[in-house]
């Protein structure tokens, strides 16, 4: 189903307090224990019901608008961690790279963490490979200013697209996620977990952790144990969870 989406829909979305967030676990393959989590934003749209975070962030608004709900949802994600933030978990949020084409998101995120005590080295930011590669001059400044103060980069659905490992020595990521199509189709294509294997060796020497995703089963996630991975996501751990949900046994 296509959706039309304008304007108006992101406005309504914020005044009416549409989103809300899920959250999946980032397991140590090394301890099986969670160490970090994704956050996922979801909107509920009083019309068409579930709208894909793609479809919201890929909406063309004007630069008002646009900062008006980045700002929205930086307040409610982090008013709602910050009753967790105790625990020394990471907290990666998927960010368009066209955010980092300038300082005023950056300083919109570290501003508003700190209204709620919230450390910057509590934040990963989740960029996607394709337009982050294509534009590294302009996203250089502000990817190197938010790693000096802490927070972690990384780089979100490798491989999925035209990724080169040259392009990947421009920028020092914290993370580099492995697409899941690698894990699904390992099974099936002993080429699937090359690509994996290689991915390890090269975070390896270039001091990136790789985190896989698409972990579905219990033969995955041995086998990636048996290849070296240190990290993981997927469905086999746990599917995205509602806050209250995620954290139970900690806020009772």
């Amino acid at each position: 189903m296509i959706v039309d989406i304008c304007e108006k829909d992101v406005e309504r979305a914020i005044n009416e307090e549409q989103l809300s967030f899920v959250y999946q676990p980032k397991v140590s393959l090394h301890s099986g224990k969670v160490y970090g989590y994704e956050v996922l934003t979801r909107w509920d749209h009083a019309k068409h019901g579930y709208i894909s975070p793609e479809i919201l962030f890929n909406t063309q608004l004007n630069g008002c608008l646009e900062q008006m709900l980045d700002k929205h949802i930086l307040l409610q994600l982090f008013s709602e961690i910050s009753s967790v933030i105790e625990l020394g978990y990471t907290f990666a949020i998927n960010c368009s790279p066209r955010k980092m084409y300038d300082m005023h998101f950056s300083k919109t995120l570290l501003n508003t963490a700190s209204l709620f005590g919230i450390s910057p080295t509590s934040i990963v930011l989740e960029i996607t490979e394709d337009e982050v590669l294509d534009n590294i001059a302009l996203v250089k400044p502000a990817f190197d200013f938010l790693r000096g103060v802490g927070v972690k980069v990384s780089l979100d659905d490798f491989g999925a697209r035209n990724s080169t490992f040259k392009q990947l020595l421009n920028l020092r990521f914290d993370e580099i996620k492995v697409d899941k199509f690698f894990a699904l189709n390992s099974l099936q294509n002993p080429n699937a977990m090359a690509m994996i294997e290689t991915m390890i060796m090269f975070g390896q020497r270039v001091g990136s952790n790789v985190l896989i995703e698409g972990v579905e089963n219990e033969w995955i996630h041995k086998l990636l144990i048996n290849k070296g991975a240190l990290q993981a996501q997927g469905y086999y751990y746990s599917k995205p969870k509602a806050f209250r949900d995620a954290f139970n046994e900690y806020l009772g």
